[in-house]
């Protein structure tokens, strides 16, 4: 009976590992995840890591794509899909234009811009500078998004699962006593 209990209460931890490992966002690779057929590998091939500056209004930024110009159905910025209007796309080739108009409305940082196709997306950095802005608008942070929530998570199910065994473990002694 003792061998049982330990059996089980391993068994859970091992469960609560594996729950707070893909609660983590590091699930490993299953059957039951892969993808029977693979999007194509894009990548940005110009414009990564490029540098806006609003000192200087008039300059936009553009980002090209190794996919098929007539695949692609939006651009994201940050992981929220932008409109039309903020970008161009050149119709000969994958290239993706953030418009003036658009980068004036983003704050100083860095960012992510996602060309997005119907098979697959392709992402490049970017960052936004303000060398006019005053040495106080520098001190502004972030906001606080929440990022950290899933470690709460995994924490939180690795006790229910430590104590799960723990309940478990005792309720078998008993009733073998």
């Amino acid at each position: 009976m003792k061998r049982i209990g330990t059996l089980l209460m391993l068994l859970l931890l091992i469960g609560s590992m594996t729950l707070t490992s893909f609660a983590a966002g590091e699930a490993k690779d299953s059957p039951e995840l892969e993808q029977e057929d693979p999007a194509p590998g894009y990548v940005i091939v110009d414009g990564d890591g490029d540098v806006w500056d609003q000192a200087d209004p008039d300059k936009e930024l553009s980002f090209e794509a190794n996919g098929d110009v007539k695949k692609i159905t939006g651009v994201k910025v940050n992981g929220v899909l932008i409109d039309t209007k903020n970008y161009e796309v050149d119709p000969s080739r994958a290239i993706v234009t953030l418009l003036k108009e658009y980068l004036r409305l983003l704050g100083s940082g860095q960012y992510t811009v996602t060309i997005v196709f119907e098979d697959g997306e392709a992402t490049a950095d970017f960052e936004v500078k303000d060398t006019a802005a005053s040495p106080e608008d520098e001190d502004v942070k972030s906001p606080d998004t929440g990022d950290d929530l899933t470690f709460v998570i995994a924490g939180v199910l690795l006790l229910v699962g430590v104590l799960t065994g723990v309940y478990l473990k005792k309720s078998i002694r008993n009733k073998a006593e």
